[in-house]
């Protein structure tokens, strides 16, 4: 895990521990207290027991603190870059969705042309 994770998980670690003591989140997750310090330390990371222990903690998905901790958006689309990606996207509409669309970059193009 390097720097930048260790320090998310950190981050993580103390916004759910929230105004629990270490004894008591502790307890919460089934390890010692000097093991959530150094988690919170960045002295070492949780492992899969202790980030599953954590989410059940926090009533958060497992994959949700694992995209946080990598720093990754799982709710960011990727942005097509030319035409051509646009277009393999609608080809995956049905008929009637693409037929639509087509009306509404028809009506787009009216308003490019007007202005």
């Amino acid at each position: 895990m390097d720097e930048q994770a260790r320090e998310r998980t950190a981050e993580i670690v103390r916004r759910i521990k929230g105004r629990r003591t270490l004894a008591q989140f502790a307890k919460a997750l089934g390890v010692s207290p000097g093991t959530v310090r150094n988690w919170e330390d960045c002295v070492s990371s949780p492992g899969l027991d202790g980030l599953i222990a954590i989410a059940e903690d926090s009533k958060q998905p497992l994959i949700e603190i694992l995209a946080e901790i990598l720093g990754e958006d799982l709710f960011r689309r990727p942005q097509p870059e030319v035409a051509e990606e646009v277009l393999l996207q609608a080809n995956l509409l049905n008929k009637k969705e693409r037929l639509r669309l087509i009306q509404l970059l028809a009506a787009d193009l009216v308003d490019v042309l007007e202005d």
